[in-house]
């Protein structure tokens, strides 16, 4: 079994660390947004949003009816280039990836405090530009520039 490399390491890394910020209301706002280039532009459904300020309402609106998610069952991560995952990347340098996975959802149902429980299929694809910054626990190497979701309803 071959060990994975540094870069395939940073890249899981950084996502298994987006999904966390992305499933936990109480990092709602900041942790989630630093993820993001201050350009980046999300493309999630129809929504589209670009920038800071549009992201944070587009964060808003991710949870106005939801109770709970959480990001699971995660495919391969496939990368436009062959060698993203082994190579060592310069600041400033992009990958373009694609990944699929479920995300388990505990919406409002209808009008009163009753939630229903879902599990949808997702796909995303985007793409992150190595950039140091530090986060809440620590360092990362990576930000989403561009990042599209698709769900299976």
């Amino acid at each position: 079994m071959a060990l994975p490399r540094v870069s395939e390491i940073q890249i899981q890394g950084f996502i298994s660390y987006f999904f966390a910020i992305s499933d936990d209301p109480k990092r709602m706002y900041e942790p989630w947004l630093d993820c993001f280039t201050e350009d980046a532009e999300v493309t999630m459904g129809t929504k589209v949003a670009k920038g800071r300020e549009e992201l944070h309402e587009l964060r808003r609106g991710m949870w106005k009816n939801v109770w709970s998610r959480k990001h699971h069952d995660f495919s391969k991560f496939f990368a436009a280039d062959p060698d993203a995952f082994t190579k060592q990347w310069q600041e400033g340098d992009e990958v373009e990836l694609m990944f699929s996975g479920k995300v388990a959802l505990k919406v409002v149902a209808g009008e009163g405090p009753e939630t229903e429980e879902k599990v949808v299929d997702w796909a995303a694809q985007g793409t992150l530009v190595r950039q140091d910054w530090e986060n809440e626990s620590g360092s990362e190497k990576w930000k989403w520039a561009r990042y599209r979701v698709w769900l299976q309803s």
